[in-house]
């Protein structure tokens, strides 16, 4: 295998992201830049310049046609989904360029996934605010469980913070990861996104902070990214705002740093 450098595989992300916009054209599914990816977009015009994935968002109901039946529309990618590979076991789906491969710095390793982009599912959210944070409390214990058995022990992490990794892995060792991630598929399904006037990431995101209008996503126009355009939500100053803050405020530069850690390679 050959290693990949950073511009190689934001270009590959760049051709998945063509190749997944086109899929959902021809079969009139809804998605949107999301996340980082949409704030490059807003910010940068194409990715933050530390950043090195790409996000994507989409209704429940668009996104379960998506895992459905997008494996087969191109021999070059592939959809991985919990509920469809027996070694994936994250919340969200990935669509996965064949040729290539990655390896994370992480405990929880997948076979043949290689570069790829992030696609979340936005689910719907009950009107009751007491319920809703029990739903958001449960489903962050379980994603707090899941971190703990997905993070690597890491020497540049200190001495106090890795034995309590340690620890928490000792005493989640026998919770199959798979499983774990069901959990939080399964509390993300417990409200019918078409009857919900509010809607979240909730498998991942940021938790309360990003509990949306459901109408913030009922159009799109369109953003420049990498000079190509791409659907964004119509009220995206709004999103942003609510996950960011003052998001055209560039961070400090020690803060200017990806959160992933992986080497990517072309078969």
């Amino acid at each position: 295998m050959v290693k990949l450098e950073y511009n190689e595989v934001r270009n590959i992300q760049i051709d998945i992201l063509n190749r997944f916009t086109e899929y959902c054209n021809l079969n009139n599914l809804n998605y949107c830049l999301y996340y980082g990816t949409l704030l490059g977009a807003v910010r940068h015009k194409g990715y933050i310049p530390w950043d090195d994935d790409i996000d994507i968002a989409m209704p429940r109901p668009d996104y379960e046609k998506l895992i459905q039946n997008f494996n087969g529309f191109h021999e070059d990618y592939e959809v991985f989904e919990n509920r469809i590979q027996e070694n994936y076991a994250l919340p969200f789906a990935k669509i996965s360029n064949k040729k290539t491969k990655i390896i994370e710095l992480s405990d929880i390793n997948f076979n043949n996934l290689g570069v790829n982009i992030d696609v979340f599912p936005l689910d719907g959210l009950p009107e009751s605010q007491k319920i809703k944070k029990s739903l958001l409390r449960r489903i962050k214990i379980i994603r707090t469980i899941y971190t703990i058995k997905s993070v690597k022990y890491n020497d540049r992490r200190s001495l106090y913070k890795n034995v309590i990794l340690l620890i928490g892995k000792i005493i989640f060792y026998f919770y199959k990861s798979k499983k774990i991630t069901a959990s939080i598929i399964n509390e993300a399904l417990s409200y019918d996104f078409e009857n919900s006037s509010e809607v979240a990431c909730l498998v991942w995101g940021y938790g309360i902070r990003e509990i949306m209008k459901k109408s913030y996503f009922d159009k799109c126009v369109k953003l420049e990214f990498e000079g190509e355009s791409y659907n964004a939500p119509f009220e995206y100053d709004k999103i942003l705002r609510q996950i960011y803050g003052d998001y055209m405020q560039l961070p400090p530069i020690d803060k200017r740093k990806s959160h992933h850690d992986f080497t990517a390679y072309a078969k």
